[in-house]
């Protein structure tokens, strides 16, 4: 059943299911406490995460219907007509991680597939190109898809975080139309501040920096990822730069400390550890091991 309201202070929730226990949920390493217990409550060494509300800032691409003016750098109302088709493209402008929201009501059994990429491609032979360009590219990405039920003020955002500078959204109508009241993301990532200084007449070595500062931040969540769109992985060689960076710049060593870490809970009997950890299926690359240390 779909439950409505639940955000609401007034929603009545005594029909929900009751919590069930699973495990005393006792501190590890306390006294009386580690026998015959599965599960432990630990205290996290890292902050909670950045979340930050980030607009998008242009649209690139309009297939049939006209957008409105400010959409969708600001909330608007984009109506899409009963049993009509259209597609559209938004575009960041940069790279990102978010959690994508998305407002909208009516439009019952309207389907809407909502994509994301860091860039188009070409057709053949298959090449990013230039990522500024979308003209004459096809879209490639992983997608979410929605139902809608018809309600007013219906709110969908992703479980999980995406990684985006393009977003595709494909419409489909039945027999009412479909009102988007706005899209917008919510940046999200490990709350390093920068702290260093980069003074230099070269507007090139200015702008590099920035690239990478945004390139690091991308790949820092609640562990080091070589990669926010594919492996989401956290590679000892990756890490070891991306650690270095990061206390250079901001000084905060507490991300580079986890990863040490969890990297040691990864060694082998024979005392290499895993190549990338955490991670479920094991691969060792030996150099990693000597960088490691």
């Amino acid at each position: 059943n779909v439950i409505h309201g639940w955000k609401r202070l007034s929603f009545d929730d005594k029909d929900w299911d009751k919590a069930l226990r699973i495990a005393k949920g006792a501190p590890k390493n306390m006294v009386k406490y580690d026998v015959n217990e599965g599960w432990y409550l630990m205290p996290s060494s890292l902050p909670q995460m950045e979340l930050r509300t980030e607009r998008i800032q242009k649209i690139r691409l309009a297939e049939g219907f006209d957008i409105p003016e400010g959409f969708p750098s600001r909330p608007v109302d984009l109506t899409i007509p009963a049993n009509n088709k259209v597609k559209f493209i938004l575009d960041q402008t940069y790279l990102t991680n978010a959690y994508l929201t998305m407002l909208f009501s009516k439009g019952k059994d309207a389907k809407v597939v909502i994509g994301y990429a860091d860039c188009l491609y070409t057709k053949f032979p298959t090449e990013k190109g230039n990522r500024n360009d979308i003209e004459g590219k096809e879209f490639r990405g992983r997608i979410d898809e929605i139902i809608a039920n018809g309600y007013d003020k219906q709110e969908y955002t992703t479980l999980f975080w995406r990684t985006y500078r393009y977003i595709q959204i494909e419409v489909e109508t039945k027999d009412t139309p479909l009102i988007i009241h706005d899209i917008y993301g919510t940046f999200t990532g490990y709350p390093f501040e920068l702290k260093a200084k980069l003074d230099t007449d070269i507007h090139d070595i200015k702008e590099i920096m920035d690239i990478g500062w945004r390139t690091a931040r991308l790949c820092a969540f609640d562990t080091y990822f070589d990669c926010p769109q594919y492996e989401q992985l956290q590679y000892v060689g990756d890490t070891r730069i991306q650690g270095l960076i990061s206390i250079y710049n901001s000084g905060d060593d507490r991300l580079l400390r986890n990863a040490i870490n969890q990297i040691d809970y990864s060694r082998q009997p024979e005392g290499l550890v895993l190549s990338r950890y955490p991670s479920n299926t094991p691969l060792i690359i030996s150099p990693f091991s000597v960088w490691y240390i």
